[in-house]
């Protein structure tokens, strides 16, 4: 019986911590949520990245090429995304 004691007593003394630290567990918890997705996720992110890299790239092209015809229209399409 002296173990149930001890573990009613231990069990308290966790909760009565997890109520005054209830901030740090949450936070704790979105992190290594937050770690995970972008674990699961890092093929996704990297060929976004290269994705973007080429628009970039097709962009400086049209530049380059002096087609202001079109960046002008992409720029127009940019910026009416931007303001919304």
């Amino acid at each position: 019986m002296p173990d149930t004691e001890k573990l009613k007593d231990l069990s308290r003394s966790a909760a009565r911590w997890g109520g005054k630290n209830i901030s740090i567990i949450k936070g704790l918890a979105a992190l290594l949520f937050g770690i995970s997705l972008i674990y699961l996720s890092h093929r996704i992110v990297i060929n976004l990245v290269v994705f973007s890299c080429g628009l970039l790239l097709i962009y400086y092209g049209f530049g380059e090429l002096k087609l202001q015809k079109i960046t002008g229209f992409i720029d127009r399409m940019a910026a009416k995304i931007l303001r919304r």
